[in-house]
């Protein structure tokens, strides 16, 4: 009540517009916040006051009321590639990946790095296609690689990710676990084997065991192999 009679009395002051934005924030009144945020003279405040509602809601629990916040001020700022992509990662940590997916792909011809998120958001959106899609254009090609074999044992390639895990010249312990099993189910044992006996890991070392002793009896009996 104080702030709003003071913004009767200095309907320009940005001080009492920027108090009156974080102090509805944290009370999870979104548009409220929203709306004295975009009352701003500054720009420069304006975008601070609009980056600190969002983040004020996400931490309060509310991801996509924060998501929606910045989707207001992208409408001020369009260029602002940073507060895009917090847009982008807050539909993504509300459970939308769909959105999310068409959000990073639509700033990664401008940051490559995020083709990877697009390619992670797509997966999590159940299109396999278009993660690998994505996938494709991401410009480091040790993530690429890795990021792609993610994606295959998630869709249970188990071929193209046995072959494709021949092209990884570092693995851990949690890649080496689930290509043994790729490589067993793809109808290679020896190399199953090989790789679960490689795991270290002692959260995975029993179930390595037990891989691995599939394996031998695959490469004993070939006719018991999946």
């Amino acid at each position: 009540d104080v702030l709003r009679q003071g913004l009767v009395r200095a309907p320009g002051a940005d001080l009492l517009r920027r108090e009156a934005a974080l102090l509805l924030a944290r009370q999870g009144l979104a548009r409220a916040a929203a709306a004295e945020a975009a009352g701003l003279q500054d720009p420069a405040e304006r975008r601070t006051v609009y980056l600190t509602v969002a983040r004020a809601l996400h931490e309060a629990g509310d991801p996509l009321a924060a998501a929606e916040v910045l989707e207001q001020y992208r409408l001020l700022a369009p260029d602002d590639l940073d507060a895009a992509e917090q847009h982008a990662r807050l539909w993504a940590a509300a459970g939308e990946p769909a959105v999310a997916a068409r959000l990073f792909r639509a700033l990664a011809p401008r940051r490559p790095a995020l083709w990877a998120s697009a390619a992670d958001q797509a997966r999590l959106a159940g299109d396999l296609r278009q993660a690998l899609r994505d996938n494709a254009r991401q410009p480091d090609p040790a993530r690429r690689t890795a990021q792609r074999l993610d994606l295959l044992l998630a869709a249970e390639r188990w071929a193209a990710a046995h072959a494709l895990g021949g092209r990884l010249t570092a693995l851990d312990d949690d890649q080496r676990y689930r290509l043994a099993y790729a490589a067993l189910r793809a109808g290679h044992p020896a190399d199953a084997r090989r790789l679960a006996r490689a795991v270290r890991d002692p959260a995975r070392r029993a179930s390595a065991a037990r891989l691995a002793k599939a394996a031998q009896a695959c490469l004993r009996e070939p006719a018991r192999g999946p």
